[in-house]
Protein backbone atom coordinates (compact mmCIF):
# COMPACT_ATOMS: atom_id res chain seq x y z
CA UNK A 1 0.00 0.00 0.00
CA UNK A 2 2.91 2.26 0.53
CA UNK A 3 3.74 2.20 -2.58
CA UNK A 4 0.38 2.49 -4.03
CA UNK A 5 0.45 5.91 -1.62
CA UNK A 6 3.55 7.09 -3.56
CA UNK A 7 1.65 6.37 -6.95
CA UNK A 8 -1.24 8.55 -6.34
CA UNK A 9 -0.25 11.37 -4.32
CA UNK A 10 2.33 11.77 -7.21
CA UNK A 11 -0.47 11.79 -9.58
CA UNK A 12 -2.80 14.18 -7.28
CA UNK A 13 -0.16 16.54 -7.00
CA UNK A 14 0.92 16.76 -10.80
CA UNK A 15 -3.18 17.02 -11.64
CA UNK A 16 -3.52 19.64 -8.72
CA UNK A 17 -0.85 21.27 -10.38
CA UNK A 18 -2.43 21.56 -13.75
CA UNK A 19 -5.62 22.34 -12.46
CA UNK A 20 -5.53 25.12 -10.60
CA UNK A 21 -1.68 26.91 -10.84
CA UNK A 22 -1.76 26.32 -14.62
CA UNK A 23 -5.23 26.66 -15.21
CA UNK A 24 -6.11 23.45 -17.39
CA UNK A 25 -9.45 22.57 -16.04
CA UNK A 26 -9.87 19.72 -18.04
CA UNK A 27 -7.06 17.75 -15.47
CA UNK A 28 -10.17 18.64 -12.79
CA UNK A 29 -11.50 14.96 -13.28
CA UNK A 30 -7.70 13.30 -13.07
CA UNK A 31 -7.21 15.07 -9.75
CA UNK A 32 -10.69 13.81 -8.12
CA UNK A 33 -10.12 10.76 -9.00
CA UNK A 34 -6.58 10.42 -7.83
CA UNK A 35 -6.40 11.59 -4.71
CA UNK A 36 -10.01 9.89 -4.00
CA UNK A 37 -7.83 6.90 -5.30
CA UNK A 38 -5.04 8.08 -2.63
CA UNK A 39 -7.70 8.70 0.23
CA UNK A 40 -8.75 4.52 0.17
CA UNK A 41 -5.05 3.77 -0.13
CA UNK A 42 -4.09 5.04 3.62
CA UNK A 43 -5.38 7.53 5.71
CA UNK A 44 -2.48 9.30 5.30
CA UNK A 45 -3.38 10.82 2.31
CA UNK A 46 -6.33 12.81 3.87
CA UNK A 47 -2.97 15.32 5.37
CA UNK A 48 -2.01 15.69 1.13
CA UNK A 49 -5.45 16.29 0.65
CA UNK A 50 -5.59 18.95 3.23
CA UNK A 51 -2.42 20.59 2.07
CA UNK A 52 -3.60 20.47 -1.16
CA UNK A 53 -6.75 22.35 -0.38
CA UNK A 54 -4.86 25.39 1.91
CA UNK A 55 -2.72 25.83 -1.27
CA UNK A 56 -5.49 26.07 -3.65
CA UNK A 57 -6.72 28.86 -1.23
CA UNK A 58 -3.39 30.56 -1.73
CA UNK A 59 -3.63 30.24 -5.57
CA UNK A 60 -6.98 31.66 -5.15
CA UNK A 61 -5.67 34.69 -3.01
CA UNK A 62 -3.24 35.85 -5.79
CA UNK A 63 -5.71 35.15 -9.21
CA UNK A 64 -7.11 37.38 -10.55
CA UNK A 65 -9.80 35.30 -11.52
CA UNK A 66 -10.01 34.36 -7.98
CA UNK A 67 -14.11 33.07 -8.41
CA UNK A 68 -13.01 30.36 -11.23
CA UNK A 69 -10.06 29.33 -8.61
CA UNK A 70 -12.78 28.99 -5.71
CA UNK A 71 -15.52 27.58 -8.29
CA UNK A 72 -13.01 24.46 -9.21
CA UNK A 73 -11.97 23.53 -5.91
CA UNK A 74 -15.04 23.62 -4.15
CA UNK A 75 -16.30 21.56 -6.95
CA UNK A 76 -13.07 19.18 -7.07
CA UNK A 77 -12.81 19.04 -3.10
CA UNK A 78 -16.84 18.39 -2.89
CA UNK A 79 -16.57 15.54 -5.55
CA UNK A 80 -13.35 14.11 -3.38
CA UNK A 81 -15.52 14.29 0.05
CA UNK A 82 -18.60 12.65 -1.42
CA UNK A 83 -16.54 9.55 -3.07
CA UNK A 84 -14.75 9.23 0.49
CA UNK A 85 -17.81 9.76 2.48
CA UNK A 86 -18.73 5.66 2.54
CA UNK A 87 -15.53 5.08 4.50
CA UNK A 88 -16.02 8.16 7.05
CA UNK A 89 -17.52 5.48 9.66
CA UNK A 90 -14.53 3.12 9.20
CA UNK A 91 -11.93 5.72 9.37
CA UNK A 92 -14.26 7.20 12.72
CA UNK A 93 -13.74 3.04 14.09
CA UNK A 94 -10.18 3.05 13.06
CA UNK A 95 -9.37 5.76 14.65
CA UNK A 96 -11.07 4.38 18.12
CA UNK A 97 -9.52 1.38 17.86
CA UNK A 98 -5.95 2.49 16.40
CA UNK A 99 -4.28 -0.51 14.21
CA UNK A 100 -0.94 1.09 14.50
CA UNK A 101 -0.03 1.80 18.05
CA UNK A 102 3.68 1.34 17.20
CA UNK A 103 3.02 4.73 15.71
CA UNK A 104 5.62 7.79 17.63
CA UNK A 105 4.47 11.15 17.25
CA UNK A 106 7.30 12.57 14.55
CA UNK A 107 9.86 14.95 15.59
CA UNK A 108 12.45 16.51 13.27
CA UNK A 109 15.41 14.61 14.48
CA UNK A 110 13.40 11.54 13.69
CA UNK A 111 12.35 12.42 10.40
CA UNK A 112 16.23 13.13 10.00
CA UNK A 113 17.35 9.69 11.60
CA UNK A 114 14.35 7.79 9.21
CA UNK A 115 15.60 9.66 5.86
CA UNK A 116 18.93 8.46 6.08
CA UNK A 117 18.36 5.14 7.33
CA UNK A 118 15.69 4.78 4.24
CA UNK A 119 19.18 6.35 1.41
CA UNK A 120 21.24 4.40 3.32
CA UNK A 121 24.13 5.49 5.14
CA UNK A 122 24.46 9.57 6.18
CA UNK A 123 27.11 10.05 3.55
CA UNK A 124 25.29 8.87 1.09
CA UNK A 125 22.49 11.16 2.43
CA UNK A 126 25.45 13.98 2.56
CA UNK A 127 26.10 13.39 -1.23
CA UNK A 128 22.42 12.81 -2.31
CA UNK A 129 21.45 16.62 -0.72
CA UNK A 130 24.87 17.89 -2.32
CA UNK A 131 22.79 16.41 -5.71
CA UNK A 132 19.49 18.15 -5.11
CA UNK A 133 21.45 21.51 -3.84
CA UNK A 134 23.29 21.34 -7.17
CA UNK A 135 20.37 20.78 -9.44
CA UNK A 136 18.27 23.50 -7.87
CA UNK A 137 21.04 25.96 -7.72
CA UNK A 138 20.73 25.19 -11.99
CA UNK A 139 17.03 24.88 -12.72
CA UNK A 140 16.01 27.83 -10.74
CA UNK A 141 17.71 31.03 -11.98
CA UNK A 142 19.14 33.96 -9.39
CA UNK A 143 17.88 36.88 -9.52
CA UNK A 144 14.31 35.48 -9.36
CA UNK A 145 11.81 37.36 -11.54
CA UNK A 146 9.75 39.79 -9.90
CA UNK A 147 6.93 39.46 -9.37
CA UNK A 148 7.04 35.73 -8.55
CA UNK A 149 4.64 33.19 -9.82
CA UNK A 150 3.34 30.42 -7.46
CA UNK A 151 4.90 27.93 -9.66
CA UNK A 152 5.29 24.04 -9.05
CA UNK A 153 7.98 23.91 -7.02
CA UNK A 154 6.67 26.37 -5.02
CA UNK A 155 3.24 24.83 -4.69
CA UNK A 156 4.26 21.13 -3.95
CA UNK A 157 6.92 22.25 -1.52
CA UNK A 158 4.33 24.13 0.67
CA UNK A 159 1.88 21.13 0.09
CA UNK A 160 4.58 18.74 1.88
CA UNK A 161 5.48 21.17 4.43
CA UNK A 162 1.65 21.50 5.48
CA UNK A 163 0.87 17.91 5.02
CA UNK A 164 3.83 16.78 7.29
CA UNK A 165 3.69 19.22 10.15
CA UNK A 166 -0.39 18.95 10.54
CA UNK A 167 0.30 14.84 9.80
CA UNK A 168 3.15 15.33 12.56
CA UNK A 169 1.04 17.07 15.29
CA UNK A 170 -2.38 14.98 14.09
CA UNK A 171 -2.13 10.72 15.19
CA UNK A 172 -4.59 8.75 12.92
CA UNK A 173 -4.59 4.87 12.79
CA UNK A 174 -1.19 4.01 11.06
CA UNK A 175 -4.78 28.19 -16.83
CA UNK A 176 -2.95 28.59 -15.45
CA UNK A 177 -6.23 29.30 -14.59
CA UNK A 178 -4.38 31.88 -12.20
CA UNK A 179 -4.41 34.79 -14.72
CA UNK A 180 -1.65 36.31 -12.76
CA UNK A 181 -0.01 40.18 -14.52
CA UNK A 182 3.21 39.31 -15.01
CA UNK A 183 5.78 39.82 -17.64
CA UNK A 184 5.95 36.58 -20.13
CA UNK A 185 9.44 35.42 -18.91
CA UNK A 186 8.13 34.86 -15.58
CA UNK A 187 5.33 32.69 -16.67
CA UNK A 188 7.51 29.71 -18.34
CA UNK A 189 7.29 26.90 -16.52
CA UNK A 190 10.06 24.41 -16.38
CA UNK A 191 8.56 22.31 -19.49
CA UNK A 192 8.79 25.56 -21.31
CA UNK A 193 10.89 24.50 -24.58
CA UNK A 194 12.72 27.11 -24.28
CA UNK A 195 14.40 26.29 -21.02
CA UNK A 196 15.29 22.95 -22.20
CA UNK A 197 17.88 23.95 -24.44
CA UNK A 198 21.51 22.97 -24.07
CA UNK A 199 23.51 24.75 -22.19
CA UNK A 200 25.99 25.37 -19.53
CA UNK A 201 22.94 24.29 -17.03
CA UNK A 202 21.96 21.95 -18.72
CA UNK A 203 25.22 19.93 -18.69
CA UNK A 204 25.52 20.73 -14.92
CA UNK A 205 22.34 19.39 -14.37
CA UNK A 206 23.13 16.02 -16.50
CA UNK A 207 26.52 15.68 -15.00
CA UNK A 208 25.48 15.48 -11.35
CA UNK A 209 22.95 13.21 -12.10
CA UNK A 210 25.56 10.84 -13.74
CA UNK A 211 28.05 11.35 -10.63
CA UNK A 212 24.95 10.61 -8.70
CA UNK A 213 24.30 7.55 -10.41
CA UNK A 214 27.59 6.21 -10.02
CA UNK A 215 27.81 7.03 -6.31
CA UNK A 216 23.79 5.53 -5.51
CA UNK A 217 23.94 2.21 -7.47
CA UNK A 218 24.51 -1.16 -5.21
CA UNK A 219 27.74 -2.07 -6.89
CA UNK A 220 29.70 -4.15 -4.53
CA UNK A 221 27.25 -4.05 -1.46
CA UNK A 222 26.98 -7.67 -0.10
CA UNK A 223 24.30 -9.37 1.53
CA UNK A 224 21.52 -6.88 1.04
CA UNK A 225 19.04 -8.99 -0.98
CA UNK A 226 19.32 -12.12 1.51
CA UNK A 227 19.13 -9.24 4.65
CA UNK A 228 15.81 -8.18 3.77
CA UNK A 229 13.87 -10.41 6.47
CA UNK A 230 14.62 -10.79 10.55
CA UNK A 231 12.81 -14.05 10.89
CA UNK A 232 14.37 -15.77 7.19
CA UNK A 233 17.49 -17.12 9.27
CA UNK A 234 15.52 -18.95 11.83
CA UNK A 235 13.30 -20.38 9.11
CA UNK A 236 15.67 -22.15 6.79
CA UNK A 237 17.41 -23.57 10.23
CA UNK A 238 14.17 -24.55 12.21
CA UNK A 239 11.88 -25.67 9.10
CA UNK A 240 13.70 -29.35 8.36
CA UNK A 241 12.91 -30.29 12.12
CA UNK A 242 9.28 -29.06 11.91
CA UNK A 243 6.61 -31.47 10.99
CA UNK A 244 3.10 -30.92 10.33
CA UNK A 245 0.78 -30.11 13.67
CA UNK A 246 3.75 -28.50 15.87
CA UNK A 247 3.43 -24.82 17.27
CA UNK A 248 5.10 -22.01 15.98
CA UNK A 249 5.19 -19.04 19.14
CA UNK A 250 5.85 -15.68 17.43
CA UNK A 251 5.68 -12.44 19.29
CA UNK A 252 2.79 -10.00 18.19
CA UNK A 253 2.41 -9.14 14.50
CA UNK A 254 5.53 -11.74 13.43
CA UNK A 255 3.23 -14.78 12.77
CA UNK A 256 2.21 -13.88 9.01
CA UNK A 257 5.84 -13.19 7.69
CA UNK A 258 6.68 -16.60 9.77
CA UNK A 259 4.01 -17.88 7.43
CA UNK A 260 5.77 -17.11 4.38
CA UNK A 261 8.96 -18.73 5.01
CA UNK A 262 7.89 -22.12 7.31
CA UNK A 263 6.46 -25.16 5.75
CA UNK A 264 2.77 -25.45 5.38
CA UNK A 265 0.60 -27.52 8.46
CA UNK A 266 2.07 -25.44 11.31
CA UNK A 267 -0.71 -23.78 14.06
CA UNK A 268 0.62 -20.59 14.65
CA UNK A 269 0.36 -18.34 18.29
CA UNK A 270 1.09 -15.08 19.80
CA UNK A 271 1.33 -14.85 23.12
CA UNK A 272 -2.39 -13.55 23.12
CA UNK A 273 -3.20 -17.13 21.45
CA UNK A 274 -4.14 -18.86 18.56
CA UNK A 275 -3.75 -17.16 15.71
CA UNK A 276 -6.37 -18.83 12.69
CA UNK A 277 -4.78 -19.27 9.58
CA UNK A 278 -1.37 -17.42 10.43
CA UNK A 279 -2.08 -15.00 7.35
CA UNK A 280 -3.30 -12.14 9.51
CA UNK A 281 -2.80 -10.07 12.34
CA UNK A 282 -5.40 -8.31 14.63
CA UNK A 283 -3.53 -5.11 16.00
CA UNK A 284 -6.90 -3.66 17.00
CA UNK A 285 -6.86 -2.39 20.63
CA UNK A 286 -3.58 -3.90 20.57
CA UNK A 287 -2.12 -2.47 23.80
CA UNK A 288 -5.13 -2.91 25.51
CA UNK A 289 -5.35 -6.12 24.82
CA UNK A 290 -1.29 -7.20 25.45
CA UNK A 291 -1.84 -5.14 29.41
CA UNK A 292 -4.41 -8.15 29.96
CA UNK A 293 -3.62 -11.29 28.14
CA UNK A 294 -0.46 -12.69 29.70
CA UNK A 295 0.73 -16.27 27.84
CA UNK A 296 0.32 -17.54 31.45
CA UNK A 297 -3.20 -18.29 30.53
CA UNK A 298 -3.59 -18.37 26.79
CA UNK A 299 -0.30 -20.71 25.79
CA UNK A 300 -0.21 -23.65 28.63
CA UNK A 301 -3.43 -25.18 26.44
CA UNK A 302 -1.75 -25.24 23.37
CA UNK A 303 1.45 -26.60 24.55
CA UNK A 304 -0.80 -29.44 26.45
CA UNK A 305 -2.17 -30.47 22.69
CA UNK A 306 1.30 -31.29 21.87
CA UNK A 307 1.63 -34.59 21.06
CA UNK A 308 5.03 -36.43 22.61
CA UNK A 309 7.70 -35.74 19.75
CA UNK A 310 6.33 -32.58 18.98
CA UNK A 311 7.69 -28.93 18.34
CA UNK A 312 7.08 -25.39 19.79
CA UNK A 313 9.34 -22.68 17.75
CA UNK A 314 9.48 -19.27 20.07
CA UNK A 315 10.69 -16.74 18.24
CA UNK A 316 11.15 -13.36 19.75
CA UNK A 317 13.08 -10.14 19.81
CA UNK A 318 16.20 -10.16 22.08
CA UNK A 319 15.12 -8.10 25.37
CA UNK A 320 18.53 -5.90 24.86
CA UNK A 321 17.05 -4.56 21.95
CA UNK A 322 14.60 -2.74 23.65
CA UNK A 323 15.29 1.19 23.75
CA UNK A 324 14.41 4.00 26.10
CA UNK A 325 12.14 5.98 23.76
CA UNK A 326 10.25 2.99 22.63
CA UNK A 327 6.24 2.77 22.59
CA UNK A 328 4.79 1.22 25.41
CA UNK A 329 3.44 -1.05 22.31
CA UNK A 330 6.99 -2.28 21.46
CA UNK A 331 7.59 -2.89 25.00
CA UNK A 332 4.93 -5.00 25.56
CA UNK A 333 5.30 -7.38 22.80
CA UNK A 334 9.26 -7.45 23.92
CA UNK A 335 8.28 -8.49 27.23
CA UNK A 336 5.01 -10.94 26.72
CA UNK A 337 7.15 -13.12 24.33
CA UNK A 338 9.98 -12.94 26.63
CA UNK A 339 7.59 -14.61 29.15
CA UNK A 340 6.07 -16.91 26.77
CA UNK A 341 9.90 -18.54 26.15
CA UNK A 342 10.74 -18.35 29.59
CA UNK A 343 7.08 -20.30 29.95
CA UNK A 344 8.48 -22.93 27.71
CA UNK A 345 11.60 -23.15 29.03
CA UNK A 346 10.60 -24.18 32.82
CA UNK A 347 8.31 -26.97 31.06
CA UNK A 348 10.04 -30.17 32.02
CA UNK A 349 7.76 -31.88 29.07
CA UNK A 350 10.71 -29.80 26.35
CA UNK A 351 13.72 -29.75 25.81
CA UNK A 352 15.72 -27.09 23.48
CA UNK A 353 17.18 -28.35 20.45
CA UNK A 354 18.29 -25.31 18.36
CA UNK A 355 19.12 -21.78 19.13
CA UNK A 356 19.36 -19.32 16.30
CA UNK A 357 20.49 -15.85 16.31
CA UNK A 358 19.93 -13.46 13.01
CA UNK A 359 23.02 -12.79 10.89
CA UNK A 360 24.93 -9.43 11.53
CA UNK A 361 23.90 -7.81 8.73
CA UNK A 362 20.58 -7.60 9.89
CA UNK A 363 21.23 -7.04 13.66
CA UNK A 364 19.96 -3.17 13.48
CA UNK A 365 16.91 -4.23 11.45
CA UNK A 366 14.51 -5.65 14.30
CA UNK A 367 16.40 -8.91 14.94
CA UNK A 368 14.25 -12.05 16.05
CA UNK A 369 16.02 -14.55 18.19
CA UNK A 370 14.56 -18.12 17.18
CA UNK A 371 13.98 -21.38 19.95
CA UNK A 372 13.05 -24.99 18.80
CA UNK A 373 11.59 -26.96 21.54
CA UNK A 374 11.23 -30.80 21.30
CA UNK A 375 8.22 -32.27 23.45
CA UNK A 376 10.10 -35.51 25.09
CA UNK A 377 7.46 -36.17 27.40
CA UNK A 378 3.71 -36.37 27.52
Amino acid sequence: MYSLVALVSVLASATFLHAFVFGRRRYLPAFILSLALGLYSHNWVLFLGLALGVVMLAVAAVAEDRRRVLLDGVLAFGAVALAYAPWVPTLLYQMEHSGAPFLQRPTLLLVRSDLIALIGTPEAAAVLALGLALGLAVLLPWPWPRPAPPGATAVVATAAIVGLTVGGMARLPSGRGVDLPLPRRGRRSFADPARRRAGPGGRTATAALAVYAVLAAPVGVKGVPDAKSNVRDIAEQAAPQLQPGDLVIASFARVPVLTHYLPAGLRYAETMGLVAGGVVSDQRDAVERLRELVPEETLPPLLDALPRGGHALVVCPPPETLLEDDTEFVTLISERCEDALNLVRADQRFRLDLQVEPRPEVSENTPEDGYLFTKVAP
